[in-house]
């Protein structure tokens, strides 16, 4: 039997969405924390709620009630208004390593009608941030 190794490029998959709002950071940070949490949304924008920590080492997971629940992952960073990076296996069930990363920006108002903007990595393109307007120019990008 002949076994080769994958290099890690071809293992890894990198997902990023730069999304336009209208609202300040701090505004942005806070819908953003209760989007991965208590207004997380499944498939088909059925409501999945979830819970996070929002610390360092805060779990970010789904409580089904009674102990029963499904670990996503922990907080490896915070710095309120501007970032916000977890770790862990997200929805897969298997021994994997997910990292997802938030990072808010203010941007020009010259340059686009938007006071606020994150890029992450790792959630699917398509997402929606509840309670702000989304910038109609904002475009997933894959690579």
């Amino acid at each position: 039997m002949n076994i080769t190794a994958q290099a890690i490029e071809n293992l890894t998959l990198n997902i990023t969405q730069e999304i336009h709002v209208r609202a300040s950071p701090d505004a942005t940070f806070a819908a953003l924390l209760e989007e991965l949490g208590p207004h997380n949304e499944g498939a088909a924008g059925k409501p999945m709620p979830m819970k996070i920590e929002p610390w360092p080492g805060g779990r970010w997971y789904r409580d089904l009630g009674n102990g029963d629940g499904h670990f996503w992952g922990q907080v490896q960073a915070i710095k309120r208004p501007t970032l916000l990076e977890i770790t862990g296996p997200l929805f897969m069930s298997c021994p994997a390593v997910c990292n997802v990363q938030y990072r808010l920006s203010e941007v020009d108002a010259d340059q686009v009608p938007a006071h606020g903007a994150w890029t992450h990595s790792g959630r699917p393109p398509g997402r929606r941030v509840a309670g702000l307007e989304q910038h109609p120019r904002s475009r997933p990008r894959t690579g």
